[in-house]
């Protein structure tokens, strides 16, 4: 033990003290390279374990795909008459003047012209254009309404109230939407009494490369929905763009609708299957829709004022569709715990489908701290040089597997269904799209839970119960 001053000037100059710091220094260090060790091979075999997830999550839906494909186009299929009639097609639109024309026009090939409302809506106190006019101008007796509240489930709530007591179901179309002439209407779905609504299918207008991406992806959500009836017997919602649905399940489920701005799609088919309802996909025919031709106004000029302007894919996706997917996480993990499909096979592939919606929305909301935390490494770590070359390594993995997967669905899966199938070069583009869309599902997720979840409130009951209930404005 050191008790004076002159036996610690002696102790260090024996060199004692810097003996026993090199000692504790090479331990030291010896364990941190253990522990920088420990973290890469981690991360070596995290690396591996996630790219065999990918590998195998990706082909996974193709073997599902070949077990249960796309039915065949119908040859010698013809509509009732008698069920055309008691047909009703609500169209809400905004800004629709130079569009409304050929929605209705291929509308009309199918049902009467009494049978179809067209709702104009937005925030001001009359119609910002000549939609009125145009309406007419393809045929004097179909209604049109305008409700001076810039809301779509208002428009199609005003609009369910238009049509006379004949109307036993409501088909909701987009006002960019337009109906092909084989398109089937089978009354047959509606023999099972749970059966609540119709889902069809939909593709884009052809256009670029990025509006055929798009429009793969809605055949894809085809493709699953397909699965999704033969496996659990119901799909989550009927996209907005188009649906047909029973009209007294309609008007009970918007009863309790939130009424919120987007994702109005989502919540009423939620609340058909909360009321013990099941949402099947038609996929025997199938729209054709708008989809916006640039990523964002940086890779292009697009302007729209159609719709609510959604000119871009990034202010579609991101700043709409997707900041409501966060939202209503709990109304789906209240399904997964409530849902009843009629039998214990249907019940538990429910589950597991929506298990993987569920695991996809908690990944979007983690995404960003994965994200920091990897460039962290690579601003601060010694081995920024081999984090790079294994990110590189996993997105090269991530695009070949996503090709194949594509490839074969799109020349195996779909080898009966030529008019489903894309060119080679949407094949190869589509991973980048794909990318795309994480990002916007991450952007949508941070809005939802920073400003939608906090600042923007539901409206239940606020158009539904009482004198507002009743009102149509014309």
């Amino acid at each position: 033990m050191i008790q004076s001053v002159d036996a610690l000037r002696r102790y260090c100059e024996a060199g004692e003290c810097h003996t026993q710091d090199q000692e504790l220094n090479a331990v030291c260090s010896k364990g941190w390279k253990s522990i920088k060790g420990w973290k890469y091979r981690v991360m070596e075999h995290g690396a591996i374990a996630l790219a065999l997830l990918i590998f195998l999550g990706r082909f996974k839906k193709i073997l599902c795909y070949l077990i249960v494909p796309l039915p065949n186009l119908p040859v010698d299929w013809k509509n009732d008459p008698d069920f055309l009639s008691r047909i009703g097609a609500v169209i809400p639109c905004h800004m629709s003047a130079d569009e409304i024309e050929v929605t209705v026009r291929s509308i009309l090939r199918h049902l009467p012209p009494q049978n179809i409302v067209v709702v104009d809506n937005a925030n001001k106190p009359w119609p910002p254009d000549n939609t009125k006019d145009m309406v007419h101008k393809v045929h004097p007796q179909i209604q049109y309404v305008y409700v001076p509240i810039g809301l779509k489930t208002l428009a199609i709530w005003t609009g369910i109230q238009c049509f006379p007591d004949h109307v036993e179901y409501i088909m909701h179309v987009d006002d960019d939407t337009q109906l092909p002439e084989n398109m089937v209407f089978d009354e047959g779905h509606f023999k099972d009494p749970t059966v609540s609504e119709v889902a069809y299918g939909i593709v884009a207008r052809r256009g670029n490369t990025l509006q055929d991406c798009v429009g793969f992806i809605f055949k894809m959500n085809t493709q699953n929905g397909v699965f999704n009836n033969a496996t659990s017997g119901t799909v989550l919602w009927a996209p907005g763009i188009i649906g047909l649905v029973r009209r007294h399940v309609f008007t009970t489920v918007l009863k309790d609708h939130l009424f919120l701005p987007f994702g109005e799609d989502c919540y009423h088919g939620f609340l058909q299957l909360m009321n013990g309802y099941k949402i099947v996909r038609e996929a025997r025919s199938y729209v054709i829709t708008y989809a916006p031709p640039v990523f964002s106004t940086v890779c292009g000029s697009s302007v729209r004022e159609q719709g609510y302007g959604a000119a871009t894919l990034w202010k579609q996706r991101a700043l709409r569709w997707m900041v409501t997917r966060l939202r209503r996480g709990p109304w789906m993990a209240l399904l997964m715990f409530t849902y009843q499909g009629g039998s214990v096979w249907k019940n538990v592939w429910f589950r597991i489908n929506e298990f993987d919606k569920l695991a996809r929305n908690v990944m979007a909301l983690l995404a960003p701290l994965i994200l920091a935390r990897t460039a962290c490494d690579i601003v601060f770590s010694s081995e920024r040089v081999a984090v790079v070359v294994l990110i590189c390594l996993l997105m090269a993995m991530n695009y070949c597997v996503s090709v194949l997967q594509f490839f074969i669905l799109n020349y195996l899966c779909w080898c009966h269904r030529p008019d489903y199938q894309v060119e080679l070069t949407t094949v190869l583009f589509m991973p980048v799209v794909r990318l795309f869309l994480a990002v916007c599902q991450m952007t949508g997720h941070a809005l939802c839970l920073l400003y939608w979840m906090p600042f923007v409130p539901t409206r239940v009951w606020s158009f539904t119960h009482g004198q507002a209930s009743r009102q149509v404005w014309v």
